[in-house]
């Protein structure tokens, strides 16, 4: 039964049992002749006896709520709502198709309901008077259709899941929701996903696998993440394969400020790995702090994704990177990498240096010493602002064999990188796929920029 006002005005559509109800039918016809049948259970129907009255005075028992030792059976029943006035839905057309049995006290439906907006799912909803109502709804559905039929069902839909768009994969969900007198709702229920891929604004998600698993019990909310994957997230550098598995609980009242508890994050990143170490995290604490370990990220690999040309390297990286997440944005303060022993080679070209450091003496001898650098070691500060600047404060100690006869050099540097341009300028060479390209031409011209890598 479906909590909250409901608005009456609806027109049962009945088909005598046997007969296929077809999907093409309006989901109310007004003025339309009832022809199913009535009867008590293990009597057959005769099909030359119409009995709508009776129905009808069936039905308004059972909303009148009475008892009775009655026992009927309603088969092939097609019964359509010309809105249902929730607080939770959008108004819209329904329509229930299948089966109503059981006695006046205890009533029970099976079938399937849909609506205009694409939704259809299996129903079962039992009712024993003055103890309980319970129903059943389980649904299955192709990802590329499920964000249309949730946006245009739920009035609560979050606005910023208006930005994900899936092209593939599917989605299965099954709830089960128990009222009883003078008791809180208790809501328990299960979410698969299979292979789902798509976009969540400019970054692109592929293959996510898994399983949620919520519960709103005594006031209280729990939502499980299990054995759940996503092949890459991919917004200019691609991270991934990536592993989670969580619990989260909270209060009905505050649900967004309860806790995390982490059991397992971890990813695959530029041949390296990083990784959330188990953990129980308060979000009613602000900012939220999330240390990230990074273990032997390849410089290689990552001065190949860095979209300027001529930059080479060896060596691998570790370090910490502690996330502060608050509603102003994300921050990172005093995190720091090292290079593993016995460190590694560094050519930089000196054009690309120079745009980056500007000029001065010191420049000039930092970049030639960086065009063929031999480095046993590098470590770096790192700190990044809400508006998504990028500060490194590098220490190279090492050698060029270029210079003085391959004398020791230690070297400082201070760099910045705009971190959201540098996206921009991977999503926009195509380093993500041809919809996120697309996607940010169609933004920057919006907004009177040029679109160029």
């Amino acid at each position: 039964m479906v909590k909250g006002p409901l608005n009456n005005r609806s027109s049962p559509d009945l088909v005598p049992g046997g007969v296929s109800p077809r999907r093409d039918r309006p989901l109310v016809r007004r003025g339309q002749t009832l022809g199913t049948k009535l009867v008590p259970r293990g009597v057959s129907p005769r099909r030359d006896r119409p009995l709508v009255w009776q129905l009808v005075v069936v039905f308004w028992l059972l909303m009148a709520g009475p008892a009775g030792a009655l026992e009927f059976e309603v088969q092939q029943i097609r019964f359509g709502l010309e809105d249902i006035s929730h607080p939770a839905l959008k108004p819209q057309g329904w329509l229930f198709t299948g089966r109503v049995g059981g006695s006046l006290s205890d009533v029970q439906l099976d079938g399937q309901i849909s609506n205009d907006a694409g939704l259809e799912a299996d129903i079962r909803v039992r009712h024993v008077a003055g103890e309980f109502q319970s129903i059943r709804l389980s649904t299955t559905m192709a990802g590329s259709e499920a964000v249309g039929i949730f946006r245009n069902t739920l009035t609560n839909w979050p606005e910023q899941l208006n930005l994900l768009e899936l092209d593939s994969g599917e989605l299965s969900a099954e709830v089960t929701i128990h009222l009883q007198p003078s008791a809180p709702m208790a809501v328990h229920s299960r979410v698969d996903f299979r292979s789902l891929s798509g976009l969540m604004d400019r970054t692109a998600i592929t293959n996510l696998s898994g399983h949620l698993l919520f519960s709103l019990e005594n006031n209280q909310l729990t939502a499980r993440l299990r054995d759940t994957t996503i092949g890459q997230i991919n917004s200019g550098i691609g991270i991934g394969p990536i592993s989670l598995l969580a619990d989260y609980r909270a209060t009905q009242a505050e649900p967004f400020a309860g806790e995390l508890n982490i059991q397992q994050a971890n990813t695959e990143f530029l041949d390296g790995r990083l990784r959330i170490a188990p953990r129980t995290i308060s979000l009613a604490d602000q900012p939220v702090r999330i240390p990230v370990d990074a273990h032997e990220i390849s410089l290689t690999r990552l001065l190949q994704v860095y979209p300027a040309e001529g930059f080479e390297g060896s060596g691998l990286l570790s370090g910490s990177i502690p996330l502060e997440i608050s509603g102003t944005g994300v921050e990172v303060q005093q995190g720091s990498i090292t290079a593993l022993s016995p460190g590694g080679m560094l050519k930089l070209p000196a054009d690309q240096l120079q745009a980056m450091l500007g000029s001065g003496g010191t420049v000039e001898t930092v970049t030639r010493a960086l065009q063929n650098f031999h480095y046993s070691v590098l470590s770096s500060a790192i700190d990044y602002d809400e508006k998504g600047k990028l500060t490194l404060g590098l220490r190279l100690e090492g050698n060029n064999p270029d210079i003085r006869n391959g004398q020791p050099i230690v070297l400082n540097v201070n760099l910045e990188e705009d971190i959201p341009a540098l996206l921009t300028s991977l999503q926009l060479s195509g380093r993500v796929n041809e919809a996120v390209t697309e996607r940010v031409r169609e933004r920057l011209q919006q907004s009177g920029q040029e679109a160029t890598p």
